[in-house]
């Protein structure tokens, strides 16, 4: 038997094969014309076919096709928000009188002491704008948040009472004063300075600092969910988990040039692991000398592990220590956020904002260096700057939003006989802003909301199966006679040595 040839060879397995339009083509009795036709109508079969695998293909490995299924979760095994009351009126007016200042700018008249307190004012008292080159005194060694800390007002003058479950009247350590985008602020729930911030972060942030240690993380939940006193505070319908406070701040000690034409609290909820931050959700108690009843409500949100072969573009979501933090210790979407804004200032004004998370030798802006964090906070608002941070939110997530807010007056007695004695608003008079709060889980399922890829691998094979069959006639079994029959090629006669032995036998008779 004569060696193969490379055509021969091509012609053997055309003419055993299921693949359309082969035999054809490697036939030699095919017209030239028929040839013609069948390799342009094998070679459109074989783009179209191309043409969907990329599609499908898309579709598992590229982006993903989104499904989600939800089912229900105790509340036992989530967090109590962290809850952030800042009220709107950031300074006293025995501290600030910012009035007094500005008309003593415009005219050069303020003292290094007048000059650092006008500095000092403007770090926390919104859109206050002046004319920054008045000001001639160097403040580069003054701690701003400890100057700002001993102006402010205390925990104690935000919240005289408070009442969690049992624990009456007990600000530490359940409650902490802790600057934030907002000024000096009261947060309940947070958890702990090591626990939140990597040791990069400047010493400033030791404020945040209660002491309280948790066993909780948002990747793992709680380590022993059913064990008492856990911290931060478990969500339940338990009135010991329900927050109650009375607001008060006095009216005849607050600056109006900081926030004018304001009164009352703005009341933030977030995770227990991040900072206050200007993406939170929050509630404007404009409405003062009310008790306030609010209800949150939590959802839960999970993606699936087999979702980790896609990019994180595709899925929009980071898995645990996929993405790491240089100042926070815990992912989130927040810390991710102010953390990004915090970089961009430092790259484009060569400082910071005194609340946003910094390196130890990084400098706080001051009064000249406002038109520049301007413009780098609107651009920050405008989205410009957002999709170049990949603030992706965590792949396992539980985000907290408003779910009712009811109030009434004092007089009505809404709740305030649930939680407080009348004794405890004697000490407040007509000069004070008194408000009442209790802030507590809606009485609404908690989801938890699994997403997954709806594609799966082996309905990839199908439709990759059934394009190959449809477009060129082509199945698993028939691959595997094409292998077959090559390795047993040599063992098949050679159809141009059959038809010259017919011919002789032919002639010869």
């Amino acid at each position: 038997m004569k060696s193969i040839t490379k055509r021969k060879f091509f012609k053997f397995l055309s003419r055993i094969s299921t693949i359309h339009g082969l035999n054809y083509i490697s036939d030699r009795k095919t017209s030239k014309k028929s040839k013609i036709f069948w390799i342009t109508a094998f070679i459109l079969s074989f783009l179209g076919c191309f043409f969907f695998f990329l599609q499908v293909y898309e579709k598992v490995f590229v982006v993903p096709d989104m499904s989600a299924k939800i089912t229900y979760e105790p509340f036992v095994l989530h967090p109590f928000p962290a809850i952030t009351i800042c009220p709107y009126n950031k300074l006293p007016y025995k501290a600030s009188k910012i009035a007094d200042l500005l008309e003593k700018l415009d005219s050069s008249e303020l003292t290094a002491d007048e000059e650092l307190q006008l500095e000092i004012s403007s770090q926390t008292c919104q859109k206050m704008t002046y004319n920054s080159e008045n000001i001639v005194s160097n403040f580069s060694e003054i701690n701003i948040v400890d100057y700002l800390s001993k102006i402010q007002f205390n925990k104690s003058e935000i919240i005289p009472k408070f009442i969690l479950g049992d624990h009456i009247n007990q600000t530490d350590p359940f409650l902490t004063r802790v600057f934030t985008c907002n000024g000096f602020c009261v947060t309940f729930n947070q958890l702990d300075f090591d626990e939140i911030f990597t040791n990069e972060i400047h010493d400033d942030f030791k404020v945040y600092s209660h002491g309280r240690k948790s066993n909780w993380t948002l990747a793992n939940g709680y380590t022993y969910p059913d064990e008492p006193g856990l911290y931060p505070i478990q969500m339940s319908f338990s009135s010991s988990n329900t927050f109650n406070a009375i607001l008060i701040q006095n009216k005849m000690n607050i600056d109006e040039q900081c926030r004018p034409f304001r009164r009352g609290f703005e009341i933030y909820f977030h995770l227990p692991n991040e900072i206050l931050t200007p993406f939170a959700p929050s509630i404007n108690l404009n409405n003062i000398n009310k008790d306030n009843l609010i209800q949150f409500k939590a959802e839960s949100f999970e993606m699936s592990s087999d979702m980790k072969t896609y990019s994180v573009e595709a899925r929009q979501c980071y898995f645990y220590a996929e993405r790491n933090l240089q100042f926070f210790k815990s992912y989130t979407e927040n810390n991710c956020q102010i953390e990004c804004l915090s970089n961009k200032t430092i790259e484009q004004c060569g400082c910071a904002k005194y609340h946003m998370p910094r390196g130890k030798d990084t400098r706080i802006c001051m009064g000249n260096d406002s038109v520049c964090v301007s413009k780098v906070d609107a651009d920050h608002d405008l989205k410009i700057d957002y999709y170049s941070c990949d603030c992706y939110p965590p792949c396992t997530d539980l985000k907290y939003e408003l779910f009712s807010w009811t109030d009434a007056d004092l007089d009505d007695g809404f709740s305030l006989g649930d939680h407080f004695n009348l004794d405890d608003l004697n000490n407040v008079s007509d000069r004070k802003i008194t408000t009442l709060i209790t802030i507590k889980n809606a009485i609404t399922p908690l989801l938890l909301r699994t997403s997954f890829s709806a594609y799966q691998m082996q309905q990839f094979i199908s439709d990759f199966g059934g394009l190959l069959s449809l477009a060129m006639g082509c199945s698993i079994l028939s691959i595997v006679e094409l292998i077959y029959n090559a390795f047993n090629i040599k063992n098949e006669p050679d159809d141009e040595d059959d038809d010259e032995e017919n011919l002789k036998n032919c002639k010869t008779n």
